[in-house]
């Protein structure tokens, strides 16, 4: 435990020295986020997991649509949430979650399009029509909006 709480003081530190437009300020706040969460499985302190909950948040408000981490991070939030759930009831809870979730997925499903399309040559007889990357997966910063 020693260690968990030693990282987490690390890392509250770090997040206190990291400016609102630092390219590292998501990944941050993810994994103290993280690692809150972990500290409450072990000894169940709800202000750890209302931490995470926040920490989770701003993660997500400093990550851009079509990044990489998008999606962990709208599931870790999701997973986070659910956890409240179980241990508080509230119902808007379970449903941001949920709405969470499905973000994730949608971003995971763009993610995968768009690295679909990186890789497909643009001469490829079916590009556009059989896998409808064009029209179901692009995004305002996809590739495949140069067709």
């Amino acid at each position: 435990m020693d260690d968990l709480e030693k990282s987490i003081e690390t890392i509250n530190e770090v997040v206190a020295l990291t400016s609102l437009n630092h390219p590292d300020r998501a990944e941050r706040f993810s994994n103290l986020g993280c690692h809150l969460t972990d500290r409450f499985a072990h000894f169940g302190a709800l202000n750890d997991l209302e931490q995470a909950i926040h920490a989770a948040e701003v993660a997500i408000a400093a990550t851009p649509p079509g990044h990489p981490s998008r999606a962990s991070r709208l599931g870790n939030l999701g997973n986070m949430l659910d956890i409240r759930f179980g241990r508080l009831g509230n119902i808007l809870d379970l449903d941001k979650a949920l709405q969470m979730r499905e973000m994730a997925d949608l971003e995971n499903a763009i993610y995968a399009c768009e690295e679909a399309a990186a890789v497909t040559p643009l001469d490829y007889p079916d590009y556009g029509t059989k896998w409808r990357i064009p029209v179901h997966c692009c995004t305002e910063n996809s590739n495949c909006l140069k067709i």
